[in-house]
């Protein structure tokens, strides 16, 4: 009698679902292609909009920011820094003309409200008269700025350089700015530097790009699902983010954890079929308790009482 046959009516659980999935493998695949047109269908008709509020309820310092807000609401947001480097010295008559001409354009930006000048604070330049910093403020906090506002900020820094006139922007709301795309280049080095490793170890393009297709395929239908889920619950901007960091390292290790028992497996002289069920029914059941136990220890972020940090979780 086949191993095939003799193992299937003892089966159960995991193992039995693996070898259905071999054996219906097109259905299977175009089952989770359906799952992910789904998602994508419904992230876009019913998907909100994420939110921006950082309240911690109770805080001392959310106390003072609600006071700001009422009583000088032009002092309660958060600020940008833009530092300015020459070599003729801020003293010069043209730098001094360039440098006033930037801060008047950075005080027309949206949602400034003022701009404090390195002129009118003898300590915002350096003792050598080369280096000054200006303070952009803003009357919202960093993270309640519209992104498209706080990007005109960085534009206007990047256009205001030149050669002996560099000029660099930081602060709260500048960095809102620049780390406003979850997907952009730390990921993409992330997911290169994955390849490299996964095909040293490997030296298989088939079994390095296993792991990094589930991972992929997983966070698309993450990314997904939490649009779907700011319809229903105030969730923050940066949330895709760490969805993303989340699902790139988790994700790409439980796959591989299950890739490598079923090369094991392979290895040991089983079917394809049976190194599959194998490497489901014993690295598979160690994912599904792991990957159950982070679910778990991420929702204890309820418990901190913040509610963007909850939410979060």
């Amino acid at each position: 009698m086949s191993s095939r046959s003799s193992a299937a009516p003892t089966e159960a659980g995991l193992a039995r679902w693996a070898r259905y999935a071999v054996r219906h493998r097109g259905r299977v695949l175009l089952g989770w292609i359906a799952v992910l047109v789904l998602l994508g269908v419904l992230g876009s008709t019913i998907g909100g909009e994420y939110a921006n509020n950082f309240t911690i309820p109770g805080a001392e310092a959310q106390k003072a920011v609600d006071l700001l807000e009422e009583r000088f609401p032009s002092q309660a947001g958060d600020s940008a820094t833009i530092v300015v480097q020459t070599d003729a010295g801020v003293d010069d008559p043209a730098v001094k003309q360039r440098l006033t001409d930037l801060l008047t354009k950075a005080a027309r930006l949206p949602q400034v409200t003022g701009v404090v000048s390195p002129y009118d604070n003898p300590a915002a330049i350096s003792d050598d008269r080369t280096i000054a910093y200006a303070t952009v403020s803003y009357d919202k906090q960093a993270s309640e700025v519209e992104l498209d506002n706080a990007t005109q900020l960085l534009d206007l820094v990047d256009n205001s350089s030149a050669s002996g006139f560099q000029v660099e922007g930081g602060g709260p709301v500048a960095t809102q700015a620049e780390q406003a795309d979850p997907f952009g280049l730390s990921a993409i080095v992330g997911i290169i530097a994955a390849i490299v490793i996964l095909l040293i170890a490997f030296g298989s393009v088939i079994a390095m790009g296993l792991p990094i297709a589930t991972a992929l395929f997983g966070l698309m239908a993450g990314s997904l699902g939490i649009a779907i889920v700011t319809r229903f619950m105030d969730l923050n901007e940066f949330t895709p983010a760490f969805g993303v960091m989340i699902g790139l390292g988790v994700g790409i290790d439980y796959a591989l954890f299950v890739v490598t028992r079923f090369r094991e497996g392979l290895g040991n002289g089983l079917s394809v079929e049976d190194a599959i069920v194998r490497a489901v029914d014993t690295a598979g059941r160690a994912v599904a308790f792991a990957g159950t136990v982070v679910a778990i220890a991420l929702l204890g972020l309820f418990a901190i009482g913040i509610p963007f940090v909850a939410a979060l979780g």
